[in-house]
């Protein structure tokens, strides 16, 4: 009898995290949102901060159950990492200052939330009073339902509505993620613990700030376009145009100067959809680019050029003002701001990513919180850079050889260069290249450290940019002497 060949079968198991790890996890989780509950709750003197707190979540472990793992976890953890911190930055604000918040913005915005009605003449009245009448309506809404339930009013409850936003784009973010780079397990959990690790998330959801709803809509619009670039049929096309036309009305209501986003995108995606075939694709670019050129002809460009050369002169005036007041050096104005566009644009643009100089400018009592922040955001920038730099090589390579996620790749790195030089040239401001991070921080992303070639890139690349940190604080130090 002749021998039968044996197959041996193996046992595969499934990919799950050992139940220590999800513990804890979920003790971490906790931790976070108990922690900055009680602090919520003292700074506040409101226990309904705590219980509010416990509930939302609750609510939150409850409603994200129903969606993937991945962005599940970066929900709760994004939730409860905004606001443990900000517990933390009105318990410092309170001791410090006596007051439990102090960034002007944040105390501004809080008293037109607080001190209003929701008559249509009131929220009319706000558009001339601030140009964000859309964020305010919206923190109204709330105070008027926790008034209505007998809830003592204070910070804390747009606390926790600014960290609910966050919450939902960094569970968005994770699931732009998935449509870059698949179902790939460990780039879903890092884009998660990375999204509630980044500093600019804290700024937006524990602070009194309307950036939270300005980096809800970004991440809303990065995932659509994301889809669409993967599978451009008609009802990801639709689903993309519907969701940039509310994002484009709810902007002009939070920050005229991000008007110009919705033709930033539009360019991006003709673009990227330039690289792959397919009559669903000549038609999507054909139709973008007739919406582009319509948008810029009728009135849209004039708009953005008066928006753009306002924010430029508010910088100029800010800076020089700046100047004055440290002991006549000025350094920003005289190494940006004063140069002309084309030098501002590159130089502003390296700035936001490695700012405050020095980076530890914030770690001071007496530092307001938003300070503490930015620079707690300035070493997380100064981390991921060389996994940025990364990305963008490989973005390069994957569109030269028509490699795999070339389009998506392409369009995350196409927005947040078009974003950051838009910056640069406008605001100069750290806090309003936020909701454009996570275009960056997916970017990251495409390192893979099982290539030995990657590690080897990386480790040159990171030597490179630490050198340039090194150099940019010797400078620093050398011009503050003089």
């Amino acid at each position: 009898m002749q021998n039968m060949p044996v197959q041996i079968m193996s046992y595969v198991a499934p990919s799950r995290s050992p139940i220590g790890v999800r513990r804890a996890y979920g003790a971490v989780v906790c931790g976070l949102e108990i922690t900055g509950g009680v602090l919520l709750a003292y700074t506040n003197g409101a226990m309904f901060a705590l219980v509010s707190t416990a509930f939302l979540s609750v609510a939150l472990w409850t409603l994200t159950r129903a969606f993937r793992k991945e962005e599940a976890r970066a929900v709760v953890l994004a939730f409860g990492a905004c606001i443990c911190v900000g517990g933390l930055c009105q318990m410092y604000s309170l001791f410090v200052f006596g007051r439990v918040q102090t960034t002007i913005d944040a105390q501004t915005f809080f008293d037109l939330s607080r001190d209003g009605s929701l008559s249509m003449v009131a929220l009319q009245e706000l558009t001339g009073k601030i140009n964000a009448p859309l964020a305010v309506a919206i923190w109204r809404v709330v105070y008027w339902a926790a008034d209505g339930l007998g809830f003592p009013s204070g910070p804390w409850l747009g606390v926790l509505v600014n960290a609910l936003c966050v919450a939902g784009a960094a569970g968005v973010g994770v699931s732009a993620v998935r449509q870059v780079f698949g179902d790939d397990r460990k780039r879903l959990i890092r884009a998660g613990s990375m999204f509630a690790a980044t500093g600019m998330y804290w700024l937006f959801g524990a602070l009194f700030l309307r950036d939270c709803f300005l980096l809800l809509l970004t991440a809303l619009v990065m995932r659509v376009c994301l889809e669409n670039l993967r599978s451009p049929r008609f009802w990801n096309t639709a689903r993309l145009a519907a969701v940039v036309a509310g994002t484009q009305i709810c902007f002009s209501y939070l920050r005229g100067e991000s008007s110009f986003f919705t033709y930033l995108i539009l360019a991006a995606l003709i673009l990227c959809h330039l690289l792959g075939r397919g009559v669903a694709r000549a038609v999507l670019v054909c139709v973008s680019g007739c919406l582009l050129v319509a948008g810029l002809k009728f009135g849209a460009f004039s708009e953005l050029t008066v928006l753009t050369a306002a924010a430029v002169h508010r910088t100029g005036s800010y800076y020089a003002g700046l100047s004055a007041i440290e002991s006549g050096n000025g350094l920003g104005y005289s190494l940006i701001v004063s140069q002309p566009l084309y030098i501002r644009s590159i130089a502003g643009s390296a700035s936001i990513l490695l700012s405050p100089i020095p980076l530890w400018q914030g770690f001071r009592v007496g530092a307001w919180e938003y300070d503490w922040i930015k620079s707690y955001h300035g070493f997380f920038m100064a981390a991921i850079m060389p996994f940025v730099a990364f990305g963008a090589l490989e973005t390069v390579k994957r569109v030269w050889n028509r490699g795999t996620h070339a389009r998506q790749l392409l369009f995350l790195l196409l927005v947040a260069v078009a974003g950051l030089v838009a910056v640069a040239v406008t605001s100069l401001e750290t806090r309003h290249f936020g909701p454009f991070l996570p275009f960056l921080l997916i970017l990251s992303l495409a390192y893979n450290p099982r290539r030995l070639s990657n590690r080897r890139t990386l480790a040159n690349v990171a030597v490179a940019w630490g050198l340039v940190v090194v150099a940019v604080h010797v400078s620093w130090f050398i011009l503050k002497a003089q």
